[in-house]
C-alpha cells in the first residue's frame, strides 16, 4: 500500500494593529475584528487569529495572504472596470453574508 503525501503551502500576512496603552483597545476595532473573525465567505479574507507581540501594546491580525485587494487594484488600473466587471464585483459584494438580514 502506497502512502500519499500532500503538501499544503499557505501564505499568511501579519497586520500590525496599533493600540496605545493609555487609551486601551478601541471598542470599534474590537467589533471590526470580531466581524472579520465570524465572516466565512469566498470573497472575504479569512482572519485566522489575533496574537500579541513582544509587548502588550502590539497586536497582530493573522490573515491569509491575498495578492490583490480591490482598493489597491483600482488605484493602479490604467482603465476603469468594464460594465460586466462592475456587475460581477457588485454581485460579489451583494452576496456577502454580512449583508444578510
Amino acid at each position: 500500500m502506497l502512502a500519499q503525501l500532500t503538501l499544503f503551502i499557505s501564505y499568511f500576512i501579519l497586520l500590525l494593529f496599533p493600540c496605545p496603552l493609555q487609551e486601551g483597545f478601541p471598542i470599534t476595532s474590537l467589533r471590526e475584528i470580531n466581524t472579520l473573525l465570524l465572516s466565512k465567505h469566498e470573497n472575504i479574507v479569512n482572519v485566522l487569529e489575533i496574537v500579541v507581540g513582544n509587548t502588550i501594546d502590539e497586536f497582530y491580525i493573522v490573515m491569509e495572504f491575498v495578492e490583490h485587494d480591490l482598493k489597491n487594484l483600482m488605484s493602479v488600473m490604467k482603465h476603469p472596470f468594464t460594465l460586466s466587471e462592475t456587475k460581477t464585483i457588485m454581485l460579489q459584494l451583494a452576496s456577502s453574508p454580512l449583508l444578510e438580514f
